[in-house]
């Protein structure tokens, strides 16, 4: 705590992987006695990485109103079967911006806002 601000920071990584075996056969018929039957395989492993990272500022404005800001960073980071990046979402800048009020006895009612 700093003054009447409290700081907070932090990062995130979180990896998901998905491995997945598909058999879809399909069956088209003609007429009474004609079919066409076809069989399709998928089989692969896809992945991707999310990197996180935040500042947050808690500010006590005065005995009953407190003002949250901050900011949240996001990447995402898709691969394919290979191992090779094949995109990347890196704009994702979130603004954080809130706050708390203490109308009655502290502790027993608040009112809040965020976006």
């Amino acid at each position: 705590m700093i003054g009447k601000h409290t700081l907070k920071t932090g990062v995130e990584y979180e990896t998901n992987t998905l491995d997945s075996f598909t058999k879809k056969e399909n069956v088209v018929e003609y007429h009474a006695e004609l079919f066409r039957s076809a069989y399709h395989y998928m089989d692969g492993e896809v992945s991707s990485r999310i990197p996180s990272a935040y500042f947050q500022d808690s500010w006590a404005v005065a005995s009953r109103l407190q003002i949250n800001t901050g900011i949240r960073w996001d990447g995402q980071y898709f691969y394919d079967a290979n191992g090779h990046n094949v995109q990347n979402i890196t704009n994702q800048l979130q603004p954080r911006l809130g706050f708390i009020y203490q109308p009655g006895k502290v502790g027993t009612q608040q009112v809040y806002g965020h976006y």
